[in-house]
């Protein structure tokens, strides 16, 4: 894969009297050469060139161009995409797919929009873009062009929309009114044992939802270099004593590569994404059962991902929920609320990984890529 164009952008910084760098970016120009003739600690950094991707396409949304950039976005050359039909459908994440093939079909009403969503690279890791899209008429026959701009892992992509704060603000509202109308019930009659169940039961959930939203909503708030097999194993053996409660077996295997590496990362939002899978593998198991949590590093366009495996036996997802398998309050067990998934799949995204989940035979296999190098990158500024 061809290296990104870069250009030189000025990009001034300076040493505060703390030893911090402090970035004068918004500084008027004036100030900043007043600033230069006085410290003699400024820096000229290169800035990556954001590789804009220029595309035509038919009506049926089939690429017949597109520029070179997309080796720097995707990893395919662009020989690879032209003429691919299943472009879209490989390379848009699976939960956002619907929205990609929406904003297209609004072409013939609107004539352009513009949206953002997920792709997926080469290496089976997410990028986000800024998507805009029209469609040409002045040629004869209707031709889409479209542009794909990367945006980075900012927080504010990871903040939660409206219509999931409405979803848990909904679930919220529905065992409280459940409460009140027990409680009410109880200072009419004796209480019963059925009822008292019933009360017992609607304040734990209400409490569980509770804490899931603060967990949901949470950034990561310290990015520190850390050993992602420690990560894992923390997450293990701090579940060790439900798997034994319940006589299912954890079965660990880390390669040697992987027990070396480390990333920047929040070691506590990992712990608990890793946590949250290996949770809904053991409620998904029987006595007797095994969960297998593997892991190793693989070298995809030089670059080093970390691929980890948590498979398990057991209720198994229906193929029409897998895509939908990581949205909350999709749920595959009556009793459940359908979050452990949403929430992982959410801090795993903010380290810039991609949770996944497969139905392999008889058997169910949550996929869990992490890029080991590019999570540096990440910016809760």
């Amino acid at each position: 894969m061809s290296s990104p164009t870069t250009r030189i952008t000025p990009h001034w910084t300076r040493s505060s009297e703390s030893g911090e760098t402090v970035s004068t970016r918004a500084v008027p120009e004036s100030e900043r050469r007043r600033h230069y003739a006085e410290q003699s600690s400024f820096t000229l950094v290169p800035t990556p060139l954001m590789p804009c991707v220029l595309y035509e396409a038919k009506s049926s949304a089939e690429l017949t161009y597109v520029s070179e950039s997309i080796v720097d976005l995707l990893g395919f050359s662009r020989e690879a995409v032209i003429g691919w039909p299943s472009f879209w459908s490989e390379c848009v994440l699976d939960e956002d797919l619907a929205l990609v093939e929406e904003k297209f079909r609004e072409l013939d009403v609107i004539g352009s929009t513009s949206f953002i969503h997920r792709m997926v690279n080469s290496s089976g890791l997410p990028v986000w873009v800024s998507h805009s899209l029209r469609k040409d008429l002045a040629s004869g026959s209707p031709i889409i062009r479209g542009c794909l701009v990367p945006i980075g892992r900012d927080k504010r992509i990871y903040a939660l929309d409206q219509n999931v704060i409405s979803r848990f603000v909904h679930k919220l509202g529905n065992h409280f009114q459940l409460l009140t109308l027990v409680i009410n019930s109880l200072r009419k009659t004796l209480p019963e044992l059925h009822e008292t169940e019933i009360l017992q039961d609607t304040v734990e959930k209400a409490i569980e939802l509770t804490r899931t939203f603060a967990d949901c909503n949470q950034l990561p708030s310290w990015m520190s270099e850390i050993q992602l097999v420690e990560v894992l194993k923390a997450a293990g053996a701090s579940r060790q004593a439900s798997f034994l409660a319940k006589k299912v077996l954890l079965r660990e295997q880390f390669d040697r590569i992987l027990e070396e590496v480390t990333m920047v990362g929040d070691p506590f939002l990992l712990e608990l994404a890793f946590g949250q899978i290996l949770e809904v593998a053991l409620d998904a198991s029987v006595a007797g059962g095994v969960v297998e949590f593997d892991g190793k590093v693989d070298l995809c366009n030089s670059s080093s991902v970390a691929r980890i495996r948590v498979l398990y036996s057991g209720r198994g997802i229906l193929v029409h929920d897998l895509t939908d398998a990581t949205l909350p309050f999709v749920v595959t067990k009556s009793s459940h609320e359908g979050l452990g998934l949403s929430v992982a799949s959410r801090f795993i995204e903010m380290h810039g990984g991609l949770l996944r989940m497969r139905n392999r035979e008889e058997r169910t296999e949550a996929e869990i890529s992490l890029p080991l190098e590019a999570t540096k990158e990440f910016s809760c500024a």
